[in-house]
């Protein structure tokens, strides 16, 4: 058989490698690897995205899987390394534990029934960071622990406006992007390239937000999404005039460029030319 896996672990013995593959329903085989044993282990490494030509052989002890043949995959899968349980657990329980009355009413109103399913697969990007299914959750969850965690170093900070402020930051990539669950492949839309995806957040917010909220609570939540880059250079049509703007704005970069950190396929820092050019033209914020 064929299949598109993530290579989670690599266990090498004397005369072949052991690999634990997961499949993007999460589930996970145990394979070797014996031809070919030194080019795959300079090739492949924990992480990559792979497509394996797997044969089952039967032996004394069970049967066991023989790679025959494996190769980089086309299709970039890293949602099935996303605890996807676990990050839903914390979305719901920080949208319960929001306080204020107003805050929660926002959020509880925006992420509806079908707003909801559509959020928790979408990816946060076409390329730069979190570009996957679940993506767009995962680093919304990142930014509200970041932002939680960073609030510790200012007096004052409004924690229910932070939350709410940091769930909704990124709403608008759900028209930004367009995820193909089978193939993996993210195109960008017309929408991000013409109106943006922080214009689009304030717009896709302001349709869903109850006609009883406080005004004032509004606009400090408009704020926070329209200056989130924190310059305008970087796409902010506003830039931060408060705590907690500039708290959900650190917060982004922090997690959106940790990501990209943690994708690059760099070793013992042997950056290539290539690498440098990539790297550089990534801090486009996105």
């Amino acid at each position: 058989m064929t299949e598109n896996f993530v290579i989670e672990k690599i266990e090498l013995e004397k005369k072949y490698a052991k690999l634990t593959l997961v499949k993007e329903s999460g589930e996970k085989l145990t394979a070797n690897i014996r031809d070919n044993l030194d080019l795959f282990v300079h090739t492949f490494k924990i992480g990559d995205n792979v497509t394996c030509n797997l044969k089952e052989r039967n032996l004394e002890g069970g049967s066991v899987f023989e790679i025959i043949q494996i190769k980089k995959a086309t299709v970039v899968n890293k949602s099935v390394l996303v605890n996807y349980d676990q990050l839903l657990s914390k979305f719901d329980s920080y949208i319960k534990n929001i306080q204020d009355k107003d805050y929660k009413k926002v959020v509880e109103s925006f992420f509806d029934s079908d707003i909801r399913k559509e959020f928790l697969t979408a990816p946060a990007a076409k390329a730069n960071h979190h570009a996957y299914k679940h993506g767009l959750l995962e680093h919304t969850i990142e930014v509200i622990e970041i932002s939680i965690a960073l609030s510790k170093y200012l007096k004052g900070v409004n924690n229910d406006l932070l939350v709410a402020g940091a769930l909704l930051h990124d709403v608008g990539k759900l028209k930004a992007y367009d995820l193909d669950l089978e193939s993996g492949v993210i195109e960008r839309t017309d929408l991000d390239d013409l109106i943006g995806h922080l214009s689009m957040s304030a717009l896709f917010v302001s349709k869903t937000i109850p006609d009883d909220i406080d005004p004032q609570k509004s606009i400090l939540l408009y704020h926070i999404i329209l200056s989130h880059h924190g310059k305008k250079e970087w796409g902010s049509p506003v830039e931060y005039r408060f705590k907690e703007a500039y708290i959900v704005h650190q917060a982004d970069m922090f997690s959106s460029r940790a990501n990209h950190f943690n994708s690059l396929k760099i070793e013992k820092n042997n950056w290539t030319e290539e690498d440098r050019l990539e790297h550089k033209k990534w801090f486009i914020h996105e």
